[in-house]
């Protein structure tokens, strides 16, 4: 964590906004290539009123640092003369006392806890002149008494200049003095910890027992007694739950900085919610970092650690909302850390999709994640992305859009459409060396992002060159950066095809053109599919494309062994999803090369009105002990029921006799009412019926008020002898009013 400090040199980023906890003057790397080569941020004029005033709440200049706040905001203008004239900051005095700091979210940037939301951030630690590196983060979520001015303190609140914790305590851990009461309380942080404490005394052991090696990364509750372990007089060990252990910056160019993804999810309990927080998950390109192998400064390693939250622990008194910030300390070791905004949900909440289709295949979406999305050579592609504005506080505008398209594409036009119907054109001045650079909105009074105007469709027109041999192309980045939101995706990559077969596809199929069926049946339609010079379809096998009334509806895969010469395939259509009525079925198939075969038209007649009889396929009577004519009563229940639509019905039945083996049984099945008793041995009787057309289920032993002494029974004789005797009960339902 931290011990003392020395002074800041204050820096800021080209429409970013920065934090700066500490940079002391006399670090190694020069901070100007920090600076430089830091990812572009949020824009701080569009954020800055959604975040507490940074300058010091109390204390003056000439105050001891242990009573000010040192956490910087930060903004380096739009000058083009000189982009770094804004500069925010803060100088420490050269009392060598302590520098601790916080920044909150004001009320209404608030995180809603029934909401998953991923904050993105940047950070970049610098060494001191001692050479270590010793300025220290923690991201806090909190609910504490003092909202906007939560802060872990010595005392002296009611003197309105409370002393900060020592620098071990990064601004959000207690002190060992007042364990746990001077920490910020309901509130559970992560923190980034440059420097290990782990003197075992009074303000320097909260490390003690973790790796030196490297800052670790870790998580807990501050103001929960049990986050922390006595280890001696006024002495305590913080118990670091999910610890990571990565380098937070670099001697380096081009290695200084290290992104950081907060992600969390309510869980469905509403008691709790998992929290993943992610270290290295991109490169400072914005590109996804996929580095293998040993982590050093120059090859950070990605990880991520998910920690489940106690809500409770937040005393929320059932209010959603949690201010959520940082806090961090420096010390007289030296070093500095900076921070830079990049996604905040609870600023605007939004997200960037991407798709590649294929124009010269009918429109074809290239959707195959792991890249097996074949074209041919010359396709027309679309490159289509959106960017949307799910929620938030503020517009989105200012969009900059670096598109990278890759080797093989040509670029041929593009087009931003915004879903309040105004457009944008992209030109080719915009395209240069494989690269797309336009700002999106630039119309903020028309065209800014919003609830009103929630997306802004981009599509990007490119040719394919023709390949002799074929090539594999590979996904390709791009990043959207707006005022108050940035975000990435990668299109997929593709293959090439170097060229087409000759050979046309053959579509067959023994399936009638026209079929009826009722709303609870399905229709089937069976194919086959050849080539006409009896070529092999490769493992791709086929799509089938199947147009219901009009509407494409999801390809379906026919696979293929690679030595196939026909393909057979069954479409199921559900009468319940087609609904009443007469639909006009079109199906056709393509391959991987999209050979297309002949279209096929089939009619299927969907009836309004059905019924169906619900039966079990075993019943069985009681067991008969004695010889005797008598009647045997049901065991057990019988479920029986028609379920019909717009339907009037009759149910029938008659009944086999009753056999075991060769010797029938002595005796009948009958149908037994309150008018008549009725042998339903090779008689077809009426059992009951709706003379009125209906829609629902009806039971039959409910509607006809079946007893044990009624409904369905069986007749013995007094020429019964013993045995196991089975036979069959034929239902017959039909349309009364057919």
């Amino acid at each position: 964590m931290s011990g003392k400090a020395k002074k800041i040199l204050m820096i800021s980023l080209q429409a970013c906004l920065f934090l700066l906890v500490f940079f002391s003057l006399s670090i190694k790397v020069s901070a100007d290539d920090v600076r430089v080569q830091a990812p572009k941020g949020l824009n701080y004029n569009s954020i800055q009123n959604l975040f507490n005033d940074p300058n010091p709440i109390w204390g003056t200049s000439g105050d001891d640092n242990r009573y000010r706040n040192a956490f910087v905001m930060a903004n380096n203008g739009f000058s083009n003369v000189d982009p770094y004239s804004a500069i925010g900051g803060i100088n420490q005095a050269g009392d060598s006392s302590d520098t601790t700091g916080y920044m909150w979210s004001k009320s209404n940037n608030m995180l809603d806890i029934t909401k998953s939301q991923t904050f993105g951030f940047w950070v970049a630690a610098g060494p001191g002149s001692s050479g270590k590196m010793d300025a220290s983060l923690a991201f806090v979520l909190q609910n504490d008494p003092k909202g906007e001015n939560a802060r872990a303190t010595l005392g002296n609140e009611a003197s309105g200049k409370p002393i900060m914790t020592p620098p071990e305590g990064l601004g959000v851990w207690a002190p060992d003095t007042s364990n746990p009461a001077g920490a910020i309380q309901n509130s559970w942080a992560i923190e980034l910890d440059t420097n290990s404490n782990n003197s075992n005394i009074t303000n320097n052991a909260f490390d003690v027992g973790l790796q030196t090696a490297k800052p670790h990364i870790a998580s807990n509750y501050p103001g929960k007694s049990s986050s922390y372990v006595n280890v001696g007089t006024n002495t305590y060990q913080l118990i670091h739950q999910g610890v990571m252990y990565h380098y937070l910056g670099s001697n380096t160019s081009g290695h200084y900085w290290h992104h950081l993804s907060v992600k969390y999810s309510p869980n469905s309990d509403g008691k709790t919610a998992d929290v993943t927080y992610t270290i290295n998950d991109k490169n400072p390109d914005g590109t996804e970092n996929s580095s293998t192998g040993t982590e050093t400064q120059t090859n950070p390693i990605k990880e991520s650690k998910t920690e489940t939250v106690d809500l409770s622990q937040f005393h929320l008194n059932g209010s959603k909302k949690l201010y959520w910030g940082f806090t961090g300390s420096a010390s007289s070791l030296g070093g500095g850390l900076l921070l830079v905004l990049e996604s905040i949900p609870t600023i605007v909440d939004g997200s960037i999709t991407s798709q590649l289709i294929d124009d010269s295949q009918d429109g074809r979406v290239l959707d195959d994640p792991e890249g097996n999305n074949y074209i041919n050579s010359g396709d027309n592609l679309t490159y289509k992305y959106q960017v949307k504005y799910n929620s938030g506080t503020v517009d989105l505008k200012d969009i900059l859009a670096n598109i990278n398209l890759p080797n093989m594409t040509t670029f041929k036009s593009g087009t931003v459409t915004f879903a309040n119907g105004n457009t944008e054109t992209i030109t080719s001045s915009e395209y240069s060396k494989n690269l797309i650079t336009h700002t999106i909105s630039t119309s903020p009074t028309t065209n800014a992002l919003n609830e009103n105007n929630k997306t802004a469709t981009i599509e990007i027109h490119v040719g394919t060159a023709y390949s002799m041999l074929g090539t594999t192309v590979p996904k390709s980045y791009a990043s959207f950066k707006g005022n108050t939101y940035i975000g990435d995706t990668y299109a997929p990559g593709f293959i090439i095809r170097p060229s087409v077969p000759k050979h046309t596809l053959s579509l067959t199929s023994t399936t009638q053109s026209s079929q009826e069926i009722q709303q609870d049946q399905d229709a089937t339609i069976d194919g086959n599919l050849k080539y006409s010079d009896g070529a092999k379809f490769d493992t791709q096998g086929a799509d089938i494309h199947v147009n219901v009334d009009g509407e494409d509806q999801d390809l379906i895969n026919v696979g293929s062994s690679g030595s196939d010469t026909s393909l057979s395939f069954s479409q199921i259509l559900s009468g319940t999803d087609l609904k009443a009525g007469t639909h006009k079925i079109t199906i056709f198939a393509s391959d991987s090369y999209y050979i297309k075969s002949n279209s096929m038209t089939f009619t299927v007649i969907v009836d309004d009105k059905y019924s169906k009889i619900n039966a079990s396929d075993a019943y069985s009577f009681r067991t008969l002990n004695g010889a005797s004519a008598r009647i045997i009563k049901r065991q057990g229940d019988w479920p029986l029921s028609v379920t019909s639509k717009n339907s009037s019905w009759e149910l029938d039945a008659q009944a086999s006799p009753l056999m075991d083996g060769d010797k029938e049984f002595a005796g009948y099945i009958i149908y037994k009412d309150a008018d008549s008793t009725r042998d339903m041995q090779d008689n077809l009787i009426k059992i009951g019926e709706s003379k009125d057309a209906e829609t629902g289920t009806t039971s039959i032993p409910d509607k006809y008020d079946w007893t044990s002494d009624s409904g369905v029974l069986l007749q013995s004789t007094t020429d019964v002898t013993s045995g196991n005797y089975v036979g069959q009960i034929d239902w017959t339902l039909v349309d009364s009013l057919n």
